[in-house]
């Protein structure tokens, strides 16, 4: 697997897995319905799977789609339903409020239009959703972050354990082709960082923010070195030491983590979200009249038996209008009843309606 992570599973861990383990680590809840967008080879998804959630990946790439299915044929997906799909995010159709949480991971990025997609996002999602998205803002890059990346790539290339293009031996001009690799030499666009946060920020509320270490991902996907101990071991100092660069600012991060509900921004409510708060505000208003009625009801008993005489019962009556004061408790029982069998009908998630 040449310039792939997953040629060993030391780097595997550094990488993808500590991704998953960002973006699992955030799914709170339990039974899910999770909708994987850009899935890639379905690591997450599968993750996901294992935990209990249903979830769909999402992939363009048939290649993608295929190793993801048959990874989840040979492996365990645990108790979670696990579906694959290969379609184009930005023509695919969901359904209207089907997903408790989307997940964007290193895809928001190459999408044409990333506000179009947060809003089909929005759209497919829960009332109470969540959207996730790990993103990789490579125009971030600034010289002082591509000046440590050559500290980095040159030693390895003088050693022939570096498989990228020649650097220069000049740093000034080594900086300037890194420059040129990460931002102003890219044949197609990808979507800045201010490209993805600004519909982010308008369309849900943020909940967390953060950044990561992702630089060294390149520097282990072209590094060679024969001995894999070797190999691991610095693997590991270089994903360190660029996690303690970006702590004291001295060098400028590459991959958030924004974790958002819809809490506080939420999508207008579908047809069933309203009958159930209509459903929500006939239970509440009714609950005081069935009270009074049951008052009365038990009042008028107590009277009748001569227990005691309490306010706005009738009293005691003779034989006469014996008859009347049943029918008068009778109908008051009857309207009790009905009311609680008009409220049960639409219950708690309304009538009976199309699906969305």
């Amino acid at each position: 697997m040449k310039g792939s992570l997953w040629r060993r599973a030391s780097l595997v861990k550094l990488t993808h897995a500590l991704n998953a383990r960002l973006l699992t680590g955030s799914i709170n809840g339990r039974n899910l319905k999770i909708l994987d967008v850009g899935c890639g080879t379905g690591c997450i998804s599968l993750e996901l799977s294992r935990m209990g959630h249903d979830v769909l990946g999402l992939d363009r790439n048939e290649r993608m789609t295929e190793i993801a299915t048959r990874t989840k044929k040979t492996s365990d997906s645990g108790s979670g339903k696990l579906q694959y799909e290969m379609a184009d995010f930005d023509k695919w159709f969901g359904t209207t409020g089907a997903y408790d949480a989307v997940i964007f991971s290193r895809v928001l990025h190459d999408l044409p239009d990333p506000e179009n997609a947060l809003l089909k996002a929005q759209r497919i999602l829960k009332s109470r959703g969540r959207i996730l998205c790990l993103e990789y803002a490579y125009n971030m890059m600034d010289r002082k972050t591509a000046a440590w990346l050559y500290q980095i790539r040159k030693p390895l290339e003088l050693q022939d354990w570096y498989s990228s293009p020649h650097l220069p031996d000049d740093p000034g001009k080594g900086v300037d082709l890194i420059m040129r690799e990460a931002v102003t030499g890219r044949k197609q666009h990808i979507n800045t960082f201010e490209e993805m946060i600004r519909p982010l920020k308008r369309l849900f509320h943020q909940e967390t923010f953060s950044w990561h270490p992702y630089h060294f991902w390149d520097v282990l996907s072209d590094m060679r070195i024969p001995n894999p101990m070797i190999e691991e071991r610095l693997a590991t100092m270089v994903k360190k030491l660029e996690e303690f660069l970006l702590g004291t600012g001295e060098i400028q991060p590459a991959l958030f983590l924004y974790n958002l509900p819809l809490q506080g921004n939420e999508r207008a409510a579908s047809p069933r979200d309203r009958v159930k708060m209509q459903t929500r505000t006939v239970r509440l208003a009714t609950l005081p009249i069935q009270g009074f009625l049951v008052y009365l009801f038990c009042a008028n008993i107590f009277a009748q038996t001569r227990v005691v005489n309490l306010p706005l019962s009738y009293g005691a009556i003779d034989a006469q209008g014996f008859g009347i004061q049943i029918t008068l408790l009778t109908l008051q029982l009857l309207v009790i009843l009905v009311m609680s069998v008009i409220i049960k009908r639409l219950g708690p998630t309304g009538p009976a309606t199309k699906p969305d």
